[in-house]
């Protein structure tokens, strides 16, 4: 049983759960336009910004789908059980970044969660079979919708203690780059 208190998704959420935006592809540009998140573009954990493909999007569906770095994208489905759920960061950028509707867009709230803590808790094997999983349904394309995202059991230690997680893992990183 944790040692910390365990809150429901909802609960530790900034702002509510999104569903990304879904574009027509005589939308897609191959100039201008704004960066988009497909799930192709998320299979590593990170957004790999640069390569992204391009779509003609409104002032409006910027405001709504826009992403930055206090974001985590989750994969609402996925061809395997094992890929429902995936969480994904989102890179500092200067330039907008949208997500399509293959995602949930999930902000923590930053007075209970920090994001390198959820991402990592999100992904983890172990939590994500038995807090996670059960609320993946499975058909052809397995699944997540926001109803039960929301009640995902998140385990919420302070803060201090998730900063000093999210700088070893920060090290872990660089040492792997290097």
């Amino acid at each position: 049983e944790p040692r910390f208190p365990v809150a429901a998704l909802v609960d530790v959420l900034e702002n509510p759960l999104q569903n990304g935006a879904y574009y027509p592809k005589e939308e897609y540009t191959s100039e201008g336009g704004v960066e988009m998140v497909h799930m192709s573009d998320a299979f590593n954990g990170i957004v790999n910004r640069g390569g992204l493909k391009r779509v003609n999007c409104s002032d409006a569906d910027l405001k709504k789908y826009s992403l930055t770095e206090s974001d985590i994208l989750l994969a609402r489905r996925s061809l395997t059980y094992e890929g429902a759920a995936k969480p994904c960061l989102v890179p500092p950028a200067t330039e907008p970044l949208l997500f399509e509707s293959s995602f949930i867009r999930v902000t923590p709230a930053k007075t209970k969660l920090l994001v390198p803590y959820l991402f990592y808790y999100l992904g983890n094997e172990t939590i994500r079979d038995k807090r996670v999983r059960p609320f993946v349904t499975q058909s052809t394309i397995s699944g997540i919708n926001q109803s039960n995202l929301e009640r995902v059991p998140v385990v919420v230690p302070p803060l201090a203690l998730q900063q000093t997680f999210a700088t070893r893992i920060q090290a872990i990183e660089a040492l792997k780059t290097t």
